[in-house]
Parts: C-alpha cells; structure tokens; sequence
C-alpha cells in the first residue's frame, strides 16, 4: 500500500475489503453476462439479424444486448487499474456511474415502448408516460450530478483498482431507489 497518509489501519482494512466486493463482483456479472449472451444468441440471430427492416424494437433489441458489455469497464476501473491518480480514478468513476444511468434508461425506454404497444397509442397514456420518463430522467440524472461534483478518490492504494468515497453521502443510490419506487407505480 501507498499513500495511507491520514488513514487509519482499520479504515485501510475496510477499504481493501470494499474494493475486493467491487472486484468480485465485477468479475462476477461480466462473466454471468457473457453466459446469457452465448445462451441467447441464437435467439438474437433469429429476432435482430434474419429481419430486413430497421425497427424501434430491433434497435432497442440491438442496445440491451450489447450496451451491458460497456461494464467491462468496470473491470478495468475496480480490477486492472494501476494508476491511482486522482483524477483519473474520478474520471473513471464518473464514466462508470453514467454506463449504469444509461442501462437503466434503455430499461425504462423498453418497457415504455412496450406499454405504448399494449395501449395501441393511446395520447392520453402516450402524454402520462412521457410526463413519467422525463421526471424519472430528472430524478435520476440530479443525483448523478450532484455525485460528480462530490466525489472523491480515496488516498489509500493497493495492486489494482480505484477507490472512490462520496463525500455528501449516496445521492445516486437514493435517486435510484426514487426511481425503482415509481416502477410499483407504473400503468399496466
């Protein structure tokens, strides 16, 4: 370790245990992505690449089958990366926080698509989801800024991986947990 001015024995066992969960489980859920990708491929073949038309449901297929392999970034960020500076290891953070924010919209977007399908285009249900999805996006997105501006690299480093703490608390967690709240909400 290096850089452990200020750091407490106590606070840099907490911290390595912290980036070992992060490493685990970054490891983790890029290889159970990569298992339900080969398991599903057929059916993307069959669905997204054996259709002539370009459709909103062949781009929205396309995105949720290759925008989660943009989490290889974590493990880049929590496993392979040996340069502590703090603002790369900030850069870093914030690149990962916005992958995560656009998988949850692409969500969002799929199940409103499939809504407006199941409502046969309805302007009253068109008018109450576009008015749910553009509160959920400032929902969402103010916490993530306010989390820009309020990280912070720890000063404690190991092998790999970046450390980040979040000086005013968990502003993106509590936008997320606002956001899954409004899902129990949602029309069907």
């Amino acid at each position: 370790m290096s850089g452990t001015t200020g750091t407490t024995a106590e606070e840099a066992a907490a911290l390595a245990l912290t980036l070992q969960h992060f490493q685990y489980s970054s490891v983790a859920s890029i290889a159970i992505l990569s298992y339900e990708y080969l398991i599903k491929f057929d059916d993307e073949v069959r669905y997204l690449w054996n259709r002539r038309r370009l459709s909103l449901g062949g781009v929205l297929l396309f995105l949720c089958r290759y925008l989660p392999f943009c989490s290889v970034f974590f493990l880049y960020l929590y496993v392979t990366t040996t340069n502590f500076d703090p603002s790369h290891c900030r850069a870093a953070s914030i690149a990962s926080t916005v992958i995560v924010i656009v998988e949850f919209l692409l969500a969002i977007m799929v199940l409103l698509a499939r809504s407006y399908a199941v409502w046969e285009g309805s302007t009253i249900i068109t008018t109450i989801m576009i008015t749910w999805a553009v509160g959920v996006i400032i929902v969402l997105f103010y916490p993530a800024a306010l989390y820009d501006k309020s990280i912070l690299p720890v000063d404690v480093h190991f092998a790999h991986g970046c450390i980040v703490m979040d000086r005013r608390g968990n502003l993106v967690e509590t936008g997320i947990i606002i956001v899954f709240a409004s899902e129990t909400c949602k029309i069907r």
